[in-house]
């Protein structure tokens, strides 16, 4: 056998075995923040004794909060699928990557506009003064400084790259396959 196909074969193989790690991790992740999301709103919904609900006085003003959270746990759902798959041998050189980069690039810009609605200096969740249980804060911000997710941002950007780059390499893996 032709020693660059060895190669080649090796290369998938420990792409698909460090997908199939990143996919449990991933999927472990995925359920933890979602048992925690799910458990800070219920004390905010039924704040546990000595707490108090902490964060905006209104549910619009909830919002950007909420989408936040929303966008992170949705991007971390896609990651999980993405490696999931590729780690069970699919390409990722096809149309089903290039839309699942394409939309957490998505997640990640709606993340960065939804934090710069965020209330400056606002915490969301429960607090009994001492210990606190939060589903967003941004009370390291200054009143009036603008919250710019910039980590958000710059995520997007290589996201969006990304499914550049699936998108090139798709359409050369459909003409090798054309070749053969």
């Amino acid at each position: 056998m032709d020693r660059h196909l060895i190669a080649i074969r090796k290369t998938r193989a420990r792409l698909e075995s460090i997908c199939k790690t990143l996919g449990i991790v991933s999927l472990i992740v995925f359920i933890l923040y979602c048992v925690a999301v799910v458990a800070i709103i219920l004390c905010m919904a039924f704040p546990p004794s000595g707490f108090s609900r902490i964060g905006p006085l209104t549910p619009l003003d909830l919002v950007p909060f909420v989408v936040d959270t929303a966008a992170t746990g949705l991007a971390i759902f896609i990651f999980w699928r993405l490696f999931a798959e590729i780690g069970r041998g699919d390409s990722p050189f096809n149309p089903l990557r290039i839309r699942q980069t394409q939309v957490l690039g998505m997640l990640f810009l709606l993340s960065a506009i939804a934090n710069f609605f965020a209330f400056p200096s606002v915490d969301v969740g429960v607090s009994n003064g001492e210990a606190h249980m939060l589903l967003n804060s941004t009370a390291q911000l200054p009143n009036d400084d603008l919250n710019i997710d910039l980590s958000s941002i710059a995520a997007s950007i290589i996201c969006f790259a990304l499914s550049l780059i699936f998108k090139y390499g798709s359409t050369l893996e459909c003409e090798a396959d054309d070749l053969v």
